[in-house]
């Protein structure tokens, strides 16, 4: 079943009034299946308006239906997981693994590269041209290459040093069980799930991968400088994990390590976007 999902900014009043209107028309431009569907709806192509996402909200998937929606891209949202290893979604993805993508005829997986393409293609090209009025207009690729490849490396960052780093201490700490498998509904240790031992041992390789963010953010407010980007939406993912859930609780890990990570989540989280897509996927 396709329905319609339109969302008001609700939560509007919470944040700038400027930042409110940027989001206004990204986020009421959004569908949804209600249910996981059992052949793809888009075999002959994307979707007649917007582009499809493949896959349930994984971290993965929700950077980029919020990169649609800081773009004002609309989206058929189409709920893949139990399907994923189905013949109709491996000849869409052949790691049968979500996101994947569609937009017309093009069929894209990897998140850093769908949200990559996203930028370049739906980011108006006049943007970040004009100084400080181009700060706040929404484009997520800098024109800039110097910029661009740094936007670009920090989201490589984020998926290939950060995200594993601090999978094994987020699954085995919030979901208690391997990488991957969702929390139990009572809470119990699922079989697999790292020891206290083990996850200890692995809080030093992820100090470490927050405190090269942590470094590169010193004197900016963004990874590129003043300006919002790509680079910020993949990290401030794992960073919402991270921060939401105080380190984890291991004091190797508090915020007080991080003061330039910690301002800079401050403002990427305050982004309506994020509020919509991130903010509730901590756990």
């Amino acid at each position: 079943m396709f329905v319609g999902a339109r969302t008001h900014l609700a939560r509007a009043a919470s944040f700038s009034a400027p930042l409110a209107r940027q989001h206004l028309f990204a986020r009421r431009r959004a569908s949804t299946f209600t249910e996981e569907p059992t052949a793809d709806p888009f075999s002959e192509g994307g979707p007649p308006q917007g582009v499809a996402v493949y896959g349930i909200p994984t971290s993965r998937v929700i950077k980029v239906l919020w990169v649609c929606s800081e773009l004002g891209v609309h989206v058929s949202h189409v709920p893949v997981w139990e399907q994923r290893t189905a013949p109709w979604y491996a000849a869409i993805n052949p790691k049968m693994q979500v996101p994947s993508f569609k937009d017309g005829a093009l069929t894209l997986h990897e998140s850093n590269t769908i949200c990559h393409y996203l930028a370049a293609k739906y980011s108006p090209a006049s943007m970040w041209a004009d100084g400080a009025a181009a700060a706040s207009s929404g484009r997520l690729l800098p024109l800039d290459h110097k910029a661009a490849a740094v936007a670009s490396m920090w989201t490589e960052y984020a998926e290939t040093t950060i995200a594993p780093a601090q999978n094994p201490i987020f699954f085995g700490r919030v979901r208690k069980g391997p990488i991957g498998i969702p929390a139990s509904p009572t809470g119990e240790r699922r079989p697999g799930c790292p020891t206290n031992e083990e996850l200890l041992a692995a809080v030093p390789a992820l100090k470490q991968a927050w405190l090269g963010f942590d470094a590169a953010l010193e004197g900016k407010d963004y990874v590129t400088g003043d300006r919002f980007s790509i680079g910020d939406v993949c990290a401030a993912v794992q960073a919402n994990r991270f921060i939401r859930h105080n380190g984890f609780g291991y004091a190797e890990l508090a915020s007080e390590h991080f003061p330039n990570l910690t301002a800079w989540f401050a403002r990427v989280s305050a982004r309506p976007a994020f509020q919509e897509h991130i903010a509730p996927r901590f756990n």
